[in-house]
């Protein structure tokens, strides 16, 4: 099917492949930083720390994922990019909510993280069915299933506790880096394949331009004659 591929579609796809090589690349940075990030909040001492502190972990979380969701939606404008953006927007507005409210309580806390992790599953579950059939992309829909069950999880608790609150934001920020490092393998794997796959049509095509060298001609010995003695005959 590659083979019969027009010039114009293979320029595309060689676009195509470059993208998704340079999106790996910010896939796993994201993906680190959001594995690093949750297990800094996992690791606070909850003795010295506060209310105030942990809401602005949270809002820091929120607006930096929602800026990378809207402008990653805008650049690349995937299935469903405009609720990509909507998405993006609303944690931008919850995370300003987490910091800016003076008198923010842990049940906000856990209400604004747990629609966050609905509204980011179900997000998820769109970008499942929109790729699906290409390689890997059940991660989406199982990182969906997991976010909108820890958001049920999180709105229907009724003893929230600060443990409660570190303990479901490090989760999930740790649960979406490594959905984030898994999505940059596969488009690092996508690309990897499509080169392997241009490679084998342009070799063919390759050896086919080059001519074989020209054999020496090879010359023909003639036959050696046969001498016949001829004896004299005797009269």
């Amino acid at each position: 099917m590659a083979a019969t591929m027009t010039a114009s579609q293979r320029r595309a796809g060689d676009a195509i492949s470059d993208f998704a090589g340079k999106a790996a690349w910010v896939y796993l940075a994201a993906g680190i930083l959001s594995v690093l990030f949750g297990a800094v909040v996992l690791s606070l001492v909850l003795d010295w720390v506060g209310l105030y502190t942990v809401a602005l972990f949270v809002g820091i979380f929120l607006i930096a994922w929602g800026v990378l969701h809207i402008l990653a939606a805008l650049l690349d404008q995937p299935a469903h990019w405009v609720w990509h953006v909507l998405g993006g927007a609303l944690a931008v507005g919850a995370g300003a909510l987490a910091i800016a409210w003076p008198d923010v309580t842990l049940f906000v806390l856990v209400v604004i993280i747990g629609w966050s992790l609905i509204v980011w599953g179900v997000l998820d579950l769109l970008s499942a069915f929109a790729t699906y059939g290409m390689r890997h992309w059940w991660l989406y829909l199982i990182r969906g299933i997991v976010s909108i069950a820890l958001g049920f999880l999180a709105l229907g608790r009724e003893d929230v506790t600060l443990y409660f609150v570190v303990t479901l934001l490090g989760a999930f920020v740790i649960i979406w880096g490594l959905g984030d490092i898994l999505i940059a393998f596969m488009l690092h794997g996508a690309k990897a394949k499509w080169e392997r796959e241009q490679r084998a049509i342009r070799q063919p095509s390759t050896n086919a331009g080059t001519r074989p060298a020209k054999k020496a001609p090879v010359r023909k010995t003639a036959p050696a004659r046969k001498t016949t003695r001829t004896t004299a005959k005797r009269r």
